[in-house]
């Protein structure tokens, strides 16, 4: 009963903090993050290069360095973005269903999360530390938000395998080409 409420109270802050947010602010910063770590990914070794001809460091350094300000600056200038499509659509008094979505949006993100947490827990065996088994048998909400998760991240890699082609378009080429080889060999 324990472990219920406080999945509970976890769920609402997630809707409350998606209601305060708004759903478009909310997708900014998230997508802002996602786009931060793939920019600093493909743009670290270049804008090192820069920093080594300004600063005085060494090359792990100077990528280290790299990478951290692209991490950082990216979702900051998309959080911003984010701030500024809000107030136009608060302007334009579409505030109320920017806040709706928002709660909706910030309750799927907390149980999204929440699940993954639960799933690495009991993958690692951890979570029998942290709850009893009982309390988790008991639970009317530790395994739904759990399987939800799992739900999710089953539909999502379908999908990306579904549309793997379409992706990446020369995917099926090299696979076909490999085939290929691999039966002349």
């Amino acid at each position: 009963m324990v472990l219920d409420w406080i999945i509970i109270i976890v769920m609402l802050a997630g809707l409350i903090g998606g209601i305060v947010k708004g759903v478009i602010q909310q997708i900014f910063s998230l997508g802002g993050l996602i786009l931060g770590i793939i920019l600093g990914t493909l743009l670290y070794e270049p804008f090192a290069g820069l920093l080594l001809n300004i600063f005085r460091m060494s090359d792990q350094t100077a990528r280290i360095v790299a990478f951290v300000i692209i991490l950082l600056v990216v979702p900051m200038v998309c959080g911003l973005l984010g701030k500024a499509l809000s107030k136009l659509v608060h302007a334009a008094n579409l505030g109320f269903i920017d806040r709706l979505l928002g709660g909706v949006f910030g309750l799927f993100k907390v149980v999204l999360i929440m699940g993954l947490v639960i799933m690495v827990l009991d993958m690692t065996g951890v979570s029998d530390k942290i709850v009893k088994k009982e309390e988790k048998k008991q639970s009317q909400l530790y395994v739904p938000v759990s399987e939800f998760s799992g739900f999710c991240l089953q539909w999502t890699w379908d999908k990306v395998k579904e549309n793997a082609e379409d992706l990446i378009p020369d995917y099926k080429k090299e696979k076909d080409k490999d085939k290929k080889d691999q039966q002349k060999v």
